[in-house]
C-alpha cells in the first residue's frame, strides 16, 4: 500500500472545504432562518410590509372588501408559522404585536383581522410573550371592542385569544382590570350565545366565560340573570346533548352559577328550562345497559348538581322528578361503576402507601457495599431508566390524582342528591293531604320508585344505592331505615332482602351481584 493512501495521510483524515462561494450561501441562509426553523426572516418581514402598504391603501375602500388571494394565502402562512416557539418569539422581538395592532384598528378587510387575531393568539400561547401583549393596555381594550362585531371567524379568534389570555397567571390581571371596566361585555356575551350557529364559536366563548366566571365570583353573582341563564341553554341546544368537550363546558358555567345565591335563584327561575337538557343528557347517558361514566365525570357532576339545585329549591321539579323513577334509575345506573371504582382507587392508594413503608423499612437491611456494588454496574442507564420510569410515575401519579378527584367529586354529588331525594321522599309521604286525590297519587309514586327497585333492578345496583345512603347517615335523617320500613310495608321482599344483606355487609361480591336480578334495565 502507498503511503499516500495510508489511513494517516492528511487527505484522508478530513472532508474537503466547499468552495468560497458556497460557503457565503450556505452562510447566508443560515442568517435568514428564523431560530431552528427553515422559515425565512426575509419572506416574513416582506409579508408584514405588504400587509401595512395594503392596508394603508384600503383608506379609501369599503368595509368588508378583502384583499386578494395571494396576499391572504401568505399570511394564512405566517399564521400557521406563528404556532411554532421560535416564530412568535421573532415576531415578538421586531414589534410584530404593534404591527397586528395597527392593522387591527386599521383594516377594513374582515379577513384581514381574522389572522391578525389569529396569529396574536398563536403567539399568546407562550407565557412570556402573553404577559408582554398583555400588558399593552390599547391592544386589550382593542379586542374587548370586536367583540362588538358581526364576523363569526373574527369572534373565533377574538374569544379564543381573551381565553388565553385569562388563563396565563401572568396575564390575566391586565385583562380583568379591562373586562371589570367595560358595561357592554355581557350583552355582547349574551348575544353571542343566543345567536350564534358556529359551534367554535360557542365553544371558545363558553371556555372564556368558563374562566371568566371561575376567576370572578363577583362577576358570577353580577352575570346570574334569568337571560343569561336563557342565553347559555339556547347554545346548549346548538351543541347537542350528546357528550362533548362543549356540552362539559357550558354544564360547568351553570354549575358556577349554582354555586352563587343568585345564580341559584336565576337557574330556579327558569327551572323548566334548565331541568329538560340535564335530564335528557342524564337519561342518555344512561341508556346504554352498562353505563361507561369515563371522561363523562365532570360533566354528569354538573349535570346532577345544577338538577339538584333545582330538586331542593322548587317544588314543581321535586314532585315532578319523584313521579319520574327515570331519575331513581339514573342513580343506580351511575353508581354501578362508580362505587367499585372509587373503593378500588382508595384501595391501590392505600396498599401502594402500605408497600412504600414495607420497602422503607426493609431498605436499611441491605448492605452498603452490595449497593455500591450493584449501582456501580452500568451506573449512566441506571439513572436514565431511574429518571424516566420517575417521569412516567409521577405522570400517572397526577393522572390518577385527578381521576380520583373527579370521581369522588361525581360521588360526593349522587350522594347528596339520593340523600335529598328520600328525605323528600318521606317529607311527601308525612304530609296530611286533605285531598284523597292527591294522596293517592303521593302512594302511587312511593309504589312505583318500590317497583321499579325490586323489580327491575339487580342486586348489585341495590347493593351500591344502599350503601351510597348508609354513608349520608345524619342526625336529621336515615334514608335505609324510610328504604327498609317502605320495602316491609308494600312487601316488597326483594327489595327488603337486599336491602337487610346491603346493611349487615352480605352477599357484596359483584361477581354474584347479578343473580338475584329480574331484570336488569
Amino acid at each position: 500500500m502507498n503511503e499516500e493512501d495510508t489511513p494517516s495521510s492528511p487527505s484522508c483524515n478530513r472532508n474537503p472545504s466547499p468552495p468560497p462561494h458556497l460557503q457565503e450561501q450556505i452562510e447566508s441562509l443560515e442568517a435568514d432562518r428564523i431560530g431552528n426553523t427553515t422559515y425565512s426572516k426575509h419572506w416574513l418581514f416582506t409579508t408584514l410590509m405588504k400587509l401595512i402598504e395594503e392596508v394603508e391603501k384600503e383608506d379609501e375602500a369599503e368595509f368588508g372588501v378583502d384583499v386578494d388571494e395571494e396576499l391572504q394565502n401568505e399570511l394564512c402562512k405566517l399564521w400557521d408559522m406563528s404556532m411554532n416557539t421560535d416564530v412568535a418569539k421573532f415576531l415578538e422581538k421586531f414589534k410584530a404585536v404593534d404591527i397586528l395592532t395597527g392593522v387591527i384598528q386599521r383594516s377594513k378587510a374582515p379577513r384581514v383581522t381574522e389572522i391578525c387575531v389569529g396569529i396574536l393568539g398563536n403567539m399568546a400561547c407562550d407565557s412570556d410573550i402573553c404577559e408582554s401583549l398583555s400588558k399593552n393596555q390599547q391592544l386589550v381594550k382593542m379586542v374587548l371592542l370586536l367583540l362588538e362585531g358581526r364576523d363569526p371567524p373574527t369572534l373565533v379568534e377574538t374569544t379564543r385569544l381573551m381565553f388565553t389570555c385569562l388563563s396565563c397567571n401572568q396575564a390575566k390581571s391586565s385583562w380583568l382590570e379591562v373586562i371589570n371596566s367595560s358595561e357592554s361585555l355581557h350583552d355582547h356575551i349574551i348575544f353571542i350565545l343566543q345567536s350564534s350557529t358556529n359551534v367554535d364559536l360557542l365553544k371558545n366563548t363558553g371556555e372564556f366565560v368558563d374562566v371568566l366566571l371561575d376567576l370572578q365570583e363577583d362577576m358570577c353573582e353580577n352575570w346570574a340573570t334569568a337571560e343569561f341563564v336563557q342565553a347559555l341553554l339556547e347554545a346548549i341546544k346548538q351543541i347537542g346533548l350528546s357528550h362533548s368537550q362543549q356540552l362539559e363546558i357550558y354544564f360547568r358555567i351553570l354549575q358556577l352559577l349554582s354555586t352563587t345565591d343568585a345564580g341559584a335563584e336565576a337557574l330556579v327561575s327558569c327551572a323548566d328550562a334548565v331541568e329538560k337538557p340535564l335530564v335528557k343528557y342524564l337519561n342518555t347517558v344512561c341508556d346504554d345497559e352498562i353505563v361507561g361514566i369515563e371522561n363523562k365525570e365532570s360533566c354528569i357532576a354538573s349535570a346532577l348538581s345544577v338538577l339538584n339545585i333545582l330538586f331542593s329549591s322548587n317544588e314543581e321539579t321535586s314532585n315532578r322528578l319523584i313521579k319520574d323513577e327515570k331519575l331513581i334509575r339514573v342513580f343506580v345506573k351511575i353508581l354501578e361503576p362508580l362505587y367499585p371504582w372509587l373503593q378500588d382507587i382508595k384501595k391501590s392508594t392505600t396498599d401502594q402507601s402500605e408497600k412504600k413503608r414495607l420497602l422503607s423499612e426493609n431498605s436499611g437491611n441491605v448492605e452498603k457495599t452490595d449497593l455500591k456494588r450493584k449501582n456501580n454496574d452500568h451506573a449512566s442507564d441506571t439513572d436514565k431508566e431511574s429518571s424516566f420510569n420517575s417521569e412516567i410515575k409521577e405522570g400517572l401519579k397526577q393522572r390518577d390524582d385527578k381521576e380520583f378527584q373527579h370521581l369522588e367529586i361525581l360521588y360526593h354529588i349522587v350522594e347528596g342528591f339520593v340523600y335529598d331525594y328520600m328525605f323528600t321522599l318521606q317529607l311527601m309521604i308525612d304530609s296530611d293531604s286533605e285531598n284523597e286525590s292527591e294522596e293517592e297519587t303521593q302512594k302511587t309514586d312511593v309504589t312505583k320508585f318500590l317497583s321499579y327497585l325490586n323489580d327491575s333492578c339487580s342486586r348489585c345496583r341495590i347493593n351500591y344505592l344502599v350503601l351510597t345512603m348508609k354513608e349520608s347517615i345524619n342526625e336529621a335523617f336515615n334514608p335505609t331505615e324510610l328504604l327498609t320500613d317502605l320495602a316491609a310495608k308494600h312487601k316488597k321482599e326483594r327489595l327488603a332482602r337486599i336491602t337487610a344483606d346491603a346493611l349487615a355487609g352480605r352477599n357484596l361480591d359483584r361477581s354474584n351481584s347479578n343473580t338475584d336480578s329480574q331484570n336488569n334495565t
